[in-house]
């Protein structure tokens, strides 16, 4: 069967998050080119009707295309990227921790820094490094085993993590 790209869910995200394309055709390995010349990270083959993937850094607001052994298929319609807006959080290490335990945070836009809070958990020991990293404590009220979004608060705005940071 021919690869082919038919839907987007959701059917717009910011760089970095996770998106499922659904289509006919899918096969490991495909892969996923982003309008702007971006390749899809992380391309994972569900089964032979869908695949999720991770938009890219320098995607674009555009069609989306797929292609494997069984040829290229592109999308009807465009896929549209988000503006991540000047406060981003793309990535912190580690992925897990207790109360208390300090996290290393990277993005941008992190200049003049106010807040980082751990779902609703304000973060009460941060240490602004630079503009792209910071340390801070996981809130001692986080409660176990929760999944969290970390968010970055600064004069010029506020981002939130693609991913979640779970409390041990």
């Amino acid at each position: 069967m021919p690869c082919e790209v038919d839907k987007f869910d959701p059917s717009h995200a910011m760089p970095g998050e996770r998106i499922s394309i659904e289509g006919a055709g899918f096969v490991r390995p495909t892969t996923v080119m982003f309008w702007g010349d971006a390749a899809g990270i992380a391309v994972q083959v569900e089964d032979d009707s869908e695949l999720t993937v991770t938009v890219p850094e320098g995607a674009k607001t555009g069609i989306v295309t797929a292609k494997n052994i069984n040829g290229e298929g592109r999308s009807s319609v465009s896929f549209t990227v988000d503006d991540p807006g000047p406060v981003r959080v793309q990535r912190f290490e580690p992925i897990h921790g207790q109360t208390g335990e300090q996290i290393k945070i990277f993005g941008k836009g992190f200049t003049n820094g106010r807040s980082v809070k751990f779902g609703p958990y304000q973060a009460t020991q941060i240490r602004w490094m630079s503009d792209a990293i910071l340390i801070a404590s996981v809130p001692l009220n986080a409660p176990k085993n929760s999944r969290l979004k970390i968010e970055v608060t600064t004069a010029d705005g506020s981002g939130k993590s693609p991913t979640d940071f779970l409390v041990d």
